[in-house]
């Protein structure tokens, strides 16, 4: 058992590729994505052994999406699962994604953005730390790092067609299945 759980921490750390991490203003502005309501271009991406599935909740409040997700137990097969929304257009106007979220259990969800190209297409993510409190989350798409070959260190966002939220063996234990869930998800600048 790990003595902390923790997010990366870098004690002198150079840049990297001449990118070095910005201080971040608070947010000014907001695009809403998701806040009540039906999800009709939201999807679910996964392995060929693992499963996933995507509902709207009602809650007190409103509505709430629900990312389900069960990870096969076998390694070999790659296992994931992943909520797809479209970006939109919007994307490229902002420099952060925000949302609130709780999963049923402690774990890491990938939050990623795809640009479309050969395969998969190249991808940039930031791990989030999700519990059962619900918490809100912000993810500057500058502090994304590369998941994969990219032709750059950080994404090109008037490029980007999907946001993604990944639940795969980077972070999950294989035969894991779970549950999280999502509301007012935004872009802020």
């Amino acid at each position: 058992m790990p003595w902390i759980v923790s997010n990366p921490i870098y004690v002198g750390r150079k840049a990297v590729d001449g990118l070095a991490p910005k201080a971040h203003a608070p947010a000014s502005a907001a695009d809403i994505l998701y806040r009540d309501g039906a999800i009709p271009e939201w999807r679910i991406e996964r392995g060929p052994t693992s499963d996933g599935a995507v509902d709207v909740l009602k809650t007190v409040g409103g509505t709430q999406v629900l990312f389900r997700y069960a990870l096969s137990g076998v390694a070999s097969a790659s296992p994931y699962a992943a909520l797809v929304v479209p970006a939109g257009p919007r994307l490229s106007r902002d420099d952060r994604l925000s949302f609130r979220a709780r999963a049923d259990h402690p774990m890491r969800l990938s939050v990623q953005v795809r640009v479309p190209g050969p395969g998969p297409g190249e991808r940039w993510g930031r791990s989030v730390f999700l519990d059962a409190n619900s918490r809100d989350v912000t993810v500057f798409f500058d502090d994304m790092v590369p998941r994969g070959a990219t032709s750059a260190p950080r994404p090109d966002l008037s490029k980007v067609e999907s946001i993604l939220f990944v639940v795969d063996t980077v972070n999950t234990r294989t035969g894991t299945a779970g549950q999280v869930w999502l509301d007012d998800l935004r872009y802020e600048r």
